[in-house]
């Protein structure tokens, strides 16, 4: 494991070789700085990140903000002018009192219909539900556009609330994908299935493996 070293911050990164990568550049996520060179090396790749220290430090400092801010996500108060993360949006919440049964509204913001008896709880209950609705849709339509394109179909998709991960491929072909994934944009949940499904071609993290999600993303 190799470390940038910016002041008191201390980055570790790793180098990773990409079958069909024809230039280096750098991958920066919530578990890892990732600097992906053409197959043989990428001359001195020290040199490389250092030129870019500047843009790692600022791209790894957001990427650890996003993460404090998703560990809240969900927790806060739902009352009118509070904000749903949704595909990667920030949109405000609307509050209404109603007397039919307790329902979420989408028109570019969540306006949540709360009979007067309907506690916290049961609201949190009900837009997650709706979320959870709404991620399995479009799973399932990235699941319908790659699973052709590899020939492999999984034989179950779960969509769980796991705790540190956002999917695995377990033994049978059954792929489980956080439900939390909703609050990414789009992209993002689209690279988690196909990373899953490819695992039902590749079952470790080779270059075979990554050959096939370069393929197809």
């Amino acid at each position: 494991m190799r470390h940038l070293i910016i002041g008191n911050t201390r980055i570790p990164y790793e180098v990773r070789e990409g079958p069909r990568t024809k230039r280096r550049h750098i991958s920066v996520t919530p578990d890892r700085v990732e600097v992906v060179v053409p197959p043989g090396g990428g001359g001195d790749v020290e040199a490389f990140v250092d030129a870019r220290r500047r843009w790692v430090f600022e791209k790894w400092t957001e990427v650890q903000a996003a993460v404090d801010r998703r560990e809240s996500i969900g927790t806060g108060r739902l009352v009118s002018g509070a904000k749903i993360m949704f595909r990667g949006r920030r949109l405000r919440l609307k509050v209404v009192p109603t007397e039919g049964p307790a329902r979420v509204e989408y028109r570019s913001g969540f306006i949540l219909h709360r009979p007067a008896e309907t506690t916290e709880d049961d609201l949190h209950a009900l837009l997650d539900t709706w979320l959870k609705e709404r991620v399995r849709d479009d799973i399932q339509i990235f699941v319908s556009k790659f699973e052709r394109k590899l020939g492999v179909s999984p034989t179950a998709i779960r969509v769980l609330d796991l705790k540190h991960i956002w999917g695995s491929c377990g033994e049978g072909g059954v792929i489980h994908l956080n439900w939390r994934l909703v609050h990414a944009p789009k992209p993002v949940l689209e690279y988690a299935v196909v990373h899953e499904l490819c695992h039902l071609r590749h079952r470790t993290h080779g270059s075979g493996f990554w050959g096939l999600v370069e393929l197809l993303l």
